[in-house]
């Protein structure tokens, strides 16, 4: 009778954590059609330039009709996700939630033969769907690619996982775990041009699949042969993708390839710069990557980089500059990069991509001919990308603290936070953002002045007018009687008194005036108000209680981030030991979880160094880091929960128990 109330008592809570479930997984979605979108409609060369690729998907015109600087500037999947939903008619937002839903269901169907407990699967579904990056301003509310890699890494990680833990069972079921995790990696490799760093992490778990899969059931060549197709899959698609995409390019631009910044001259260009000696190097953050004096000694030995002095000259006098005292006339970090195709697009140069490419293939083997021939020195440093600055041994201390340090925010979810933010750039801009996400954006504020007051004529001969001018804009106001003016969309005017009045004569000016009460010959100006009125987007204010509600469950991630962490840690420790100890029994139970954990901290720790070395020279490089960490929260809390519950039901479970009963025999 007792065992079945607990029975009885154990299914009421599993039926009440069901309901909750549902109930959150529909809180989830409201909050996310709920809280606006935040649009960075003057980011051209970042958020614009990608809702731009969408907006041409969208009218089945590829990357744009015409082939220009930025055309092949970004990966492909942010833009190519904004197209689907459209397919589907899917407002943005929902689309972006929906895409997080299904990874983290995912993620519980992988692990489900594994976690045979209801109670922690939900538990588990709860704290993916309510992940902190999920409601982070500068993920999920902007419009830019970031918003998508924490599902796409998701994604990957749970196939691959799924895929792990079904090497045993039939092929049809392997092949199904392969294809999504080819699928979701082809997606995830596109979104940047750095996702390499997931590769360890990628190739591992297939080794760990294809060993524990083959080797360890001693399978016949046949089916050995079947898995291995299987467990190659993922990369065979990655590999299909990219050649998809190039043909694609090429047959819309002449290039055969999936960006300019991967395998074309122009990355090759920009490589071989980067490691010619920079005499002024002062370590990783050096703000400087390649100096104004290095581009001139450059264009020395480089006839075709010359023929650019014209434009380089131009980029230097434009707003690519910094403003910064001490590196003032100089562009800093990858900005160079993005300043030098200006000037060479400005050259002519970009009339084809096919041209492009010869253009800049010039400019490689001119360079490389001076490196190799000792016209300019060559840097001796490693480098870990070709598109970013080189490391030397003594460099590797200050990034390993840099990292530590970005670790540090980026574990307790520090920025992870909603708000009702303004966007910014143009009316149309901004509009053409809404357009093509079906998403609601809060606006800038707009910016009024209403101005009293009264204008009397001094002389009787003449017509005279007045007018308030704001800018290039004029508004006219009667003369003779008392006036109230209110001036809308002004927000381009620094302050009111910029403001002035305009007085003409017979359609001529005659005189301008401050805006304050004054006289002149013509007339005299009495001005008994004037004020400047800000109305924000009344959006701001009705987001606002959603906002709270969202930002109520990213506190608890941050109070409770380092104890889940330590106690993860604790469990990754025991689940090593237990692993260990279980190799020698040839007990393998443990081994594949402290697998997947120690895979899943090698791509953290390659991501955070890489990200840290690569933002080093930016002033504020916790922000920027956490921007480009955007996957490292979820491989961190796949790590808590794999480290919190397999430690404690292998090892620390198993423990206790074993100890209560040398007690109990005891007693």
């Amino acid at each position: 009778m007792r065992d079945y109330k607990s029975i009885r008592n154990n299914r009421k809570c599993l039926n009440t954590l069901f309901i909750a479930v549902i109930f959150l997984t529909f809180l989830r979605i409201l909050l996310a059609l709920k809280i606006p979108l935040y649009g960075l409609g003057a980011a051209m060369h970042d958020d614009y330039l990608l809702v731009n690729y969408a907006d041409n998907l969208q009218n089945s015109n590829w990357l744009g009709t015409e082939y220009t600087n930025l055309t092949l500037a970004k990966g492909i999947s942010f833009s190519f996700f904004l197209y689907i939903c459209r397919l589907l008619f899917l407002p943005y937002p929902l689309g972006l939630v929906l895409l997080w839903i299904l990874a983290v269901l995912m993620l519980v169907i992988a692990v489900k033969d594994v976690v045979k407990d209801k109670a922690a699967l939900l538990l588990m579904y709860l704290f993916l769907l309510y992940s902190p990056v999920t409601f982070a301003k500068d993920f999920f509310q902007r419009i830019y690619r970031m918003a998508v890699i924490p599902a796409a890494v998701l994604l990957v990680a749970a196939c691959l996982i799924g895929l792990f833990f079904r090497r045993n069972e039939k092929i049809s079921v392997q092949v199904r775990w392969a294809l999504g995790a080819g699928i979701s990696l082809s997606f995830f490799w596109h979104i940047r041009e750095d996702s390499i760093w997931l590769l360890p992490f990628v190739l591992g778990a297939l080794l760990c699949s294809a060993v524990g899969g083959i080797l360890l059931q001693h399978e016949s060549r046949k089916n050995a042969i079947k898995k291995i197709l299987v467990y190659i899959l993922p990369i065979v698609l990655l590999v299909l993708t990219n050649n998809m995409i190039s043909l694609l390019n090429y047959k819309h631009y002449g290039i055969y390839t999936v960006s300019d910044r991967i395998d074309t001259y122009f990355s090759k260009v920009m490589s071989t710069m980067l490691k010619v000696e920079n005499e002024n190097y002062t370590g990783p953050d050096d703000k400087l990557w390649i100096s104004r004096s290095q581009i001139e000694k450059m264009a020395e030995v480089c006839p075709t980089l010359k023929k650019l002095e014209p434009q380089i000259e131009q980029i230097y006098n434009s707003g690519w500059c910094s403003q910064e005292s001490e590196i003032q006339g100089e562009i800093q970090g990858d900005l160079i990069f993005w300043a030098l195709r200006d000037a060479v697009a400005w050259a002519g140069h970009y009339g084809s991509a096919a041209e492009t490419d010869q253009f800049y293939k010039a400019i490689y083997e001119e360079l490389e001919e001076a490196l190799n021939e000792g016209k300019l020195e060559r840097r001796k440093a490693i480098y870990p990308s070709s598109m970013g600055t080189g490391i030397e041994l003594k460099d590797i201390p200050f990034l390993i603290d840099r990292m530590n340090e970005n670790m540090s925010h980026i574990l307790t979810y520090e920025q992870c936070e909603s708000a009702a933010e303004s966007g910014n750039g143009t009316w149309d801009q901004l509009r053409k953002m809404e357009a093509v996400t079906d998403g609601m954006l809060i606006y800038p504020d707009q910016v009024r002045y209403k101005v009293n007051g009264l204008i009397q004529q001094e002389k009787s001969t003449g017509k005279l007018q007045a007018y308030i001018k704001v800018g290039n804009r004029l508004t006219e106001i009667p003369v003779g009687s008392e006036f109230s003016v209110e001036l809308e969309d002004v927000a381009d005017i620094a302050d009111i008194e910029s403001v002035q009045f305009q007085i003409y004569q017979d359609g001529k000016l005659k005189d301008t005036m401050d805006l304050e009460t004054g006289k002149n010959k013509y007339c005299s100006i009495q001005v008994n108000d004037a004020e400047q009125l800000v109305v924000p987007d009344p959006l701001k204010a009705k987001c606002r209680p959603f906002i709270r509600i969202a930002n109520i469950f990213v506190k608890v991630y941050q109070k409770t981030s380092i104890l889940l962490a330590v106690f993860s840690l604790i469990g990754y420790f025991a689940i090593f030991y237990d692993a260990v100890a279980g190799f020698r029994k040839k007990q393998y139970e443990s081994l594949p979880i402290f697998l997947i954990m120690t895979g899943l901290g090698i791509s953290i720790f390659i991501c955070m160094l890489g990200v840290s070395w690569f933002t080093a020279w930016i002033t504020a490089y916790r922000w920027t880091a956490f921007l480009y960490t955007a996957g490292v929260p979820i491989l961190i809390q796949l790590f808590e929960i794999f480290g919190i519950y397999f430690g404690i039901k292998n090892v620390i479970g198993p423990a206790v128990l074993e100890r209560k009963r040398l007690w109990t025999k005891q007693q």
